[in-house]
């Protein structure tokens, strides 16, 4: 199912979803900056949309759809979000048609850079004005949403460079296999252990066995 309608027809407002009734015109600017910035500031790791011309009710969602002729170019929009709100959040706006309805669908991406706030007062968006979404609202961000944003930037992540385990001290049943760890965050991670789980195709655990650190050999059952 193609993803717009997957979030139309089954999807609900949080923080990676938001539904708006009416296209936003110049005098809604504001309020566009607002719910841009604080979508790409919501924890949700991956993409994040505003879906326009849909009103989200209780009772399920109606479709308003836009004017054809009244639909804002995207333009506009990109040049609003870049002169007012830093760093640059990377978006795009289009087009959607939807049983015979026109939609506007922002799409927010990328947003591996928060925080974003006012780059400059704008109405009553004072410079350093930052919004992030949490759940289907804004709110304005606090002292622990930027020490989650700041302490959060890149990934720990680990990957395996063999695809089997290889039997070493083999009369101590030991077995080894060699891992590559990244760390692109902006803080320092030791590993100190972990386990190792063995599963079959099917996802079913068959073992599982403490990993030790670096040169250390401890007895494990690996036959």
């Amino acid at each position: 199912m193609d993803k717009i309608v997957e979030l139309i027809e089954f999807g609900y407002e949080c923080d990676y979803l938001d539904f708006k009734e009416r296209q936003y015109h110049k005098d809604k600017s504001m309020d566009l900056l607002k719910d841009i910035m604080a979508m790409a500031n919501s924890r949700h790791n991956g993409d994040k949309f505003i879906i326009v011309g849909v009103k989200d009710r209780p009772e399920g969602k109606e479709i308003k759809g836009i004017d054809p002729k009244e639909l804002i170019d995207s333009s506009n929009y990109v040049q609003l979000i870049m002169n007012n709100i830093e760093p640059e959040i990377q978006f795009d706006y289009f087009k959607y048609e939807y049983k015979g309805a026109v939609l506007g669908v922002f799409k927010i991406h990328k947003t591996d850079n928060k925080p974003y706030m006012m780059r400059k007062k704008f109405d009553r968006l004072n410079e350093g004005y930052c919004l992030i979404r949490k759940g289907s609202t804004n709110t304005v961000a606090k002292r622990s949403d930027f020490d989650y944003m700041y302490l959060n930037k890149g990934q720990f992540e680990m990957r395996f460079l063999e695809n089997a385990l290889h039997a070493v001290y083999d009369a101590d049943s030991c077995a080894s296999i060699e891992v590559a760890f990244t760390n692109s965050t902006e803080l320092p991670v030791t590993v100190i252990g972990g386990s190792l789980y063995v599963s079959n195709d099917q996802g079913k655990e068959l073992s599982r066995h403490r990993v030790y650190g670096l040169n250390e050999y401890v007895v494990q059952n690996f036959n």
